[in-house]
């Protein structure tokens, strides 16, 4: 083993080397590979959290590449190696740059899976076991763990709501960072590294090329796997300032990689258009902007009109929303007082829209009076109910006059789990500002009721807590418009399970298409959720397959069920019934199961649980 002042070229010739396996050593199932820099004291807390995995010691390798550090973590690391045997260290001269270490540990790997994690983070205790286990269950070659924030880092919304299987690469882009579990052949035989020089979003450099070429990537959600921290000492690099010329170089050269590995040119076009959104048109936030000075204004302007040059189309412009195609078209033209007046825009549209009264209907629905005031009152207006942290929606027509109009969201409206927030919009939809619902502290809020909760905010605007999984089977995540229409076209029984596949046509334009069969009876704490695989055929056709288990039914009480898929897409979700191919009441016995399959009266297929 290394001492801090040592580099591997200076240990005694007979000494192991790390990464070199032992004569009758075990393949590990996971290395861990972490570049280490100044990361004490978080770096014990990483450690420990490594240690405590629930793999046995030979299932198991940490490589732990010091890059230099001038704090007391070299001796740290040297300390847990000598104490437990999976831990390998190795030090080497600061390269400045996450990407050198993260290359040097790949390359000392021997475990049949890589997992890149950060030195100030930490793991839960079966993460690692859980992620291996699903990955040589599925097939999977890129496993996206769930993570959580530590220290007040946000973490974004999560991507599903369900352990997937089998994601389209367009789902999970906007995951650029390493931290997930790779299988290491993957790597190896498409010669995917780092970059070795110091670039921003290095990550996405190797994901705009790892996602195109995973024959599967999952998503797993049903475990705290990994926890992201914000250092109090602000030493994070996500943190650091963004230099307008490398940092837009860097998001062209995750195009170029997009447009270079994916053979959908529409999905591409896709791809990269959200990238754009997300880290080119988010500097032309109104207070972001105008804090800026002139100049770097100007460089972001300038930097930006050349990645649209090159990677962003006009037709692709024209599908963003509000206020992200305003703020395209600005960049174009190179208005920089037009973004700052869109900006102020955004800050104040022109009108306020507060709840005066809110109540319950004798039929159950929640009832509001919205009164609006201001110089710029649209006509056509929407409430928008959006959920927190998905792109879940819910928009219903105001009307009635401008300055005072009351709706009420009936009760067979059945959202699903989680916050909501209200929010007035001009239509069309995505066309113009979002104002947020305003409640005054003298106006009452009623209790809840049913599975709905209205409540002030801390900042004073009206929000809905919808509690526990939905009464019915259809959990209303209503987009402007149905994203996916969808037929089954075969059911295929096997001894002991029920394999349902189907065909889904969709529009052509399905940005990060997922799907979930399902069975759902009227208890939903007995719904059947089966791991769902997607495959695109061509075009706008898909083929979705899930089998369900003989324990999926046998412990659960009696009753029918209906046969849902559920599918997901950036514009919002939809449930269909899937029409059976039999003739209606016809009955088939699964085999294993307690169980028969059958067609109902309206055609539709179901299970009756025995």
């Amino acid at each position: 083993m290394s001492t801090p002042d040592q580099g591997p070229q200076d240990q005694h010739e007979d000494a192991q080397a790390p990464g070199a396996p032992a004569v009758g050593a075990v393949e590990p199932d996971v290395t861990v590979v972490v570049p280490v820099y100044d990361a004490m004291p978080y770096l014990v807390e990483l450690l420990d959290s490594l240690v405590a995995q629930d793999l046995a010691p030979e299932r198991l390798q940490v490589v732990m590449v010091d890059d230099g550090s001038t704090d007391d973590g070299p001796q740290t690391l040297d300390r847990y190696a000598a104490e437990h045997p999976p831990i390998e260290v190795v030090h080497q001269e600061n390269a400045g740059w996450p990407g050198p270490p993260r290359n040097h540990g790949l390359d000392l790997a021997r475990g049949r899976y890589v997992f890149f994690a950060d030195s100030d983070d930490r793991l839960g205790p079966e993460a690692l076991r859980r992620m291996v286990e699903f990955a040589d269950e599925h097939g999977s070659d890129i496993v996206l763990p769930k993570l959580v924030g530590l220290g007040g880092r946000g973490i974004g919304a999560p991507l599903a709501a369900d352990n997937l299987v089998d994601v389209d690469p367009e789902l999970v882009m906007p995951s650029l960072g390493p931290i997930k579990l790779f299988r290491r052949s993957m790597l190896l035989e498409h010669g995917i590294r780092f970059p070795e020089e110091k670039v921003r979003l290095e990550d996405g450099f190797v994901m705009a090329q790892a996602y195109y070429v995973a024959r599967r990537i999952s998503v797993l959600v049903d475990y705290d796997h990994y926890f992201v921290r914000l250092r109090d000492d602000g030493q994070n690099i996500s943190m650091q300032a963004l230099d307008p010329v490398g940092y837009s170089w860097s998001v062209g050269q995750v195009a170029d990689r997009v447009r270079r590995h994916d053979p959908d040119p529409a999905r591409a076009d896709r791809v990269v258009s959200a990238l754009f959104r997300r880290k080119c048109l988010k500097m032309y936030a109104p207070a972001r902007f105008a804090a800026m000075p002139a100049e770097r204004r100007q460089q972001w302007v300038e930097n930006h009109q050349l990645v649209m040059a090159r990677h962003v189309g006009d037709a692709m412009v024209a599908d963003l929303g509000f206020p992200f195609r305003q703020r395209a078209e600005l960049v174009r033209a190179g208005d920089v007082e037009g973004l700052l007046a869109l900006g102020r825009l955004e800050t104040d549209p022109g009108y306020e829209t507060r709840a005066t009264e809110l109540g319950w209907s004798r039929r159950g629905g929640l009832r509001l009076v919205l009164e609006t005031t201001g110089d710029d009152v649209p006509g056509d207006r929407l409430l928008l109910l959006r959920r927190r942290g998905g792109p879940d929606a819910l928009r219903v027509p105001l009307r009635g006059p401008r300055d005072r109009v009351e709706t009420t969201l009936p009760a067979t409206v059945d959202l699903a789990e989680g916050t909501w927030d209200l929010s007035v919009e001009k239509a069309p939809a995505e066309s113009a500002p979002k104002v947020r619902v305003r409640v005054d502290e003298a106006t009452a809020v009623p209790d809840g009721r049913g599975r709905l909760e209205p409540y002030r905010t801390a900042n004073g605007n009206l929000s809905l807590r919808a509690f526990g999984p939905p009464r019915r089977s259809l959990a209303l995540v209503s987009p402007p418009r149905r994203p996916v229409p969808a037929a089954i076209t075969r059911v295929a029984v096997t001894p002991g399970t029920l394999t349902v596949r189907c065909e889904v046509t969709t529009d052509d334009r399905t940005p990060g298409l997922q799907a979930q069969l399902e069975a759902l009876c009227r208890d939903p704490a007995a719904r059947v959720r089966p791991g769902t695989v997607l495959r695109r055929l061509d075009g706008g056709r898909w083929e979705v397959e899930a089998t369900f288990e003989a324990g999926d039914f046998n412990s659960r009480r009696s009753g029918f069920f209906g046969l849902w898929l559920e599918l997901t897409d950036t514009r919002g979700q939809v449930r269909l019934r899937l029409p059976s191919p039999e003739a209606p009441r016809t009955s088939t016995r699964v085999p294993g199961l307690r169980a028969d399959l059958y067609t109902s009266s309206h055609g539709n297929l179901s299970l009756r649980c025995r």
